[in-house]
């Protein structure tokens, strides 16, 4: 549930910071683009996975098929018993990120590997929610992922 809140306010987050004039019409996006750690507990941030991404780093195999990408940026970090990645994608056009949005919302809808998946029409009509089970080692995922003008968020 903490994990779950904690998404969520990244998310607006990032949905705020894409409104402000200026930020959205930055050249590419930088650790100011993306939100900080939390604000409750300790966090810290995981430096050899924070920084810029390629389209081949995000989406492997199928990065030339994605038209229209510009540039990524993600930051991680490590709480306790929790990891935070908060990833930003730009494309060259609104077009582009749509399109991708659509791409990857129609992929994760289908997908029988998540527990869950559940549009946020109350966050925006560009939002989803994909919740996964728990792995050989335990662990849970739970991601979020926001569209606004030509950028794609993923916490």
């Amino acid at each position: 549930m903490i994990r779950k809140a904690l998404a969520l306010l990244l998310a607006l987050a990032l949905v705020v910071l894409f409104a402000v004039p200026g930020l959205a019409a930055s050249q590419s996006p930088t650790a100011d683009l993306t939100a900080g750690p939390p604000p409750a507990g300790s966090w810290k941030a995981v430096d050899a996975e924070t920084g810029a991404l390629t389209a081949a780093e995000i989406y492997g195999s199928q990065a030339s098929s994605v038209s229209g990408f510009g540039d990524a940026y993600r930051r991680v970090w490590s709480g306790t018993n929790l990891v935070l990645v908060d990833r930003l994608a730009r494309f060259s056009s609104v077009l582009w990120a749509a399109v991708s949005f659509g791409s990857s919302s129609g992929a994760a809808s289908a997908s029988s590997s998540h527990a869950r998946y559940k549009k946020l029409p109350n966050f925006t009509t560009y939002a989803y929610e994909t919740t996964d089970p728990a792995e050989a080692q335990g662990y849970r995922a739970d991601s979020i992922l926001v569209s606004q003008g030509n950028s794609i968020a993923d916490v």
